[in-house]
């Protein structure tokens, strides 16, 4: 067997919510990632990630990191010899007896089983015999699976290495916060010299995500995409709710940690949401809003007081938070944020693999240059699906001035071209692309799409705009090309991007550089040499309650169900006969 320095591929895996896997190379650089949801069709899909691995089970052949074309009936081998395999969240047990987690990834924040949960986690927090159990079995399971030893991360660890390792610095105090897991729902790591080393952790009694999804359930929101309650709180007024949802989470005195009520306050008939049910569920949202960021913004302080560096990257679901971003950059202490693109646990496999690979060799933080690490598809696969559905369609010679064509007259056009996105965002390759100047775009294209959102869409915008259009404040320039964080716009009154400037003043664009996305790239540019407008609305290819789509299958089905006007797929492009 060879020492683990020397093995060409590493295999990271995550299996709860928002389950999927990695694969890196000796040196850390990723070959692959993808979120099984997007292969399965099942959003935030959980369980054992059978269809990514089976699909980086390619590309590890290609590295000669697998026996090639060597499968033990559904599952691909992956010999010691060659591949380490790292799984995420040692003491998640559920899904390793059940193979899944719950259904479609919906859950109510308030329900019994939820608070049940939240108590197990917060057991998990404080017995490391109860961890040294679970671990045991979740090994043995795991084992027994790819018959072969198997390293295990930590929930946080793995959120940690995967904002440390793909940031920008040598040097950078790291920090994360989600829902919870592994018993935890936030800590904080100085990440220097290639390792992160944990501070100080955050049990889940008092989880600053689970204060957040408790209120997006209360409002009738699936906790899994809170974020609307973001967009919703622009539009709300603090008081009084801002009163009654402090006694739900506040900050300690030391900003080390979250205090909350206890878990039988936090049944839905307690008497903080009926007296919340007789406000307005904007004024709700709005001291969600306001309550997560004092909490957070205290908690970024007290972390960067006890490393001394200003430099923060972070990752875990509440830094899906793109309001909460923006405000962390403003710190006085901040100098830069790096959010990791997937920051949501989609990211747990990635970060796992790193972390498992700084333990054993030398390995320095590398700033991410994009995302398009999922499947793509050849020209060939493409024709096919095309020709299966007896699809009309062209190849012109110019497709990015075609394309550019069609959005001038306000068409809607669905972009399918390369990898697929890794991480939550759409930026280019799965996208929707409209033009930005139509203010009421997002009742009606939400309305095609059988989406409800309060956020507006976002932008995708020519980097050498980006000073012309928005106020970028210098800590944010490694956040803006992947649409983790919103900031003003400059002139919010500017007609021709009155589609994606939010009630509040802002956007949240994604800065687009000719050598990120050339195909993207040329599209906005011959748009803007169209209209003068330098930026186009970028949406997420997929209809309400789907994950965005993977294969020229899904894009195909999609472009029809949701009555779009065209498709770029691949070098080809479907028009509907009615928007000729």
């Amino acid at each position: 067997m060879l020492a683990p320095e020397a093995m060409p591929a590493l295999l990271g895996i995550h299996e709860d919510t928002n389950a999927g896997a990695a694969l890196i190379t000796s040196d850390g650089t990723p070959l692959g990632a993808v979120a099984e949801g997007r292969l399965s069709r099942v959003k935030y899909g959980s369980g054992y990630p059978r269809e990514s691995l089976g699909w980086l089970a390619g590309i590890a052949d290609d590295v000669g990191a697998t026996r090639a074309k060597e499968w033990v009936g559904s599952e691909p081998v992956w010999p010691e010899e060659t591949v380490r395999v790292i799984a995420g969240n040692p003491y998640h047990v559920l899904p390793r007896l059940l193979d899944g987690g719950p259904p479609d990834g919906a859950r109510d924040f308030r329900a019994g089983l939820q608070t049940a949960h939240l108590a197990w986690q917060q057991l998990i927090h404080r017995s490391s015999w109860l961890r040294n159990r679970l671990s045991d079995f979740c090994r043995a399971r795991l084992e027994e699976r790819f018959e072969r030893p198997i390293e295990f991360v930590e929930h946080h660890v793995a959120h940690a290495a995967s904002a440390y390792f793909t940031g920008p610095w040598s040097e950078a105090t790291v920090v994360t916060c989600d829902n919870m897991g592994d018993g935890d729902s936030a800590t904080v790591f100085h990440g220097r010299g290639g390792r992160v080393r944990r501070l100080w952790s955050v049990g889940a009694w008092h989880s600053p995500g689970q204060f957040y999804g408790e209120v997006a359930s209360f409002l009738g929101i699936n906790a899994m995409t809170a974020g609307k309650v973001t967009g919703l709180a622009a539009r709300g007024q603090l008081q009084p709710a801002l009163r009654l949802l402090e006694e739900r989470l506040t900050l300690s005195s030391d900003g080390r940690r979250f205090k909350g009520p206890p878990l039988w306050e936090r049944r839905s008939g307690a008497a903080t949401w009926k007296r919340l049910s007789k406000l307005p569920a904007e004024d709700t949202a709005a001291a969600a809003q306001a309550c997560l960021e004092r909490s957070i913004l205290g908690f970024i302080e007290a972390a960067v007081a006890e490393t001394g560096c200003g430099h923060v990257a972070v990752a875990g679901g509440v830094f899906g938070n793109v309001t909460l971003n923006r405000k962390i950059a403003d710190l006085p202490c901040v100098e830069g944020l790096w959010v990791h693109p997937a920051m949501s646990d989609q990211g747990i496999a990635l970060g796992a693999a790193l972390h498992a690979l700084s333990a054993t060799t030398q390995l320095a933080p590398r700033a991410m240059e994009h995302v398009y690490l999922g499947p793509s598809y050849q020209e060939e696969e493409i024709a096919h699906a095309l020709d299966a559905v007896d699809a009309s369609y062209t190849r012109p010679k110019d497709l990015p001035a075609a394309v550019a064509d069609l959005l001038t007259d306000g068409k809607v056009v669905a972009r399918f071209d390369g990898a697929l996105e890794y991480g939550p965002r759409a930026l280019g390759n799965r996208s929707i692309l409209v033009r930005p100047d139509d203010p009421n775009i997002n009742d009606w294209l939400n309305e095609r799409l059988g989406r409800s959102e309060f956020m507006p869409f976002a932008p995708i915008s020519l980097a050498s705009s980006a000073d012309e259009l928005y106020d970028i404040n210098p800590a944010l320039r490694h956040c803006l090309p992947f649409m983790t964080t919103a900031v003003p716009v400059r002139r919010p009154d500017d007609t021709s991007h009155a589609g994606v400037v939010h009630i509040d003043g802002t956007a949240r664009p994604q800065l687009l550089e000719p050598r990120t996305n050339p195909g993207m790239y040329a599209i906005l540019e011959a748009f803007e040499q169209r209209t003068g407008i330098p930026s186009l609305v970028n949406t997420s290819f997929n209809l309400h309650g789907e994950p965005i789509v993977c294969s020229p299958t899904d894009a195909l089905r999609t472009f029809r169900e949701g009555g779009l006007d065209a498709l770029v797929l691949g070098p080809y492009l479907l028009v509907e006969r009615s928007t000729s």
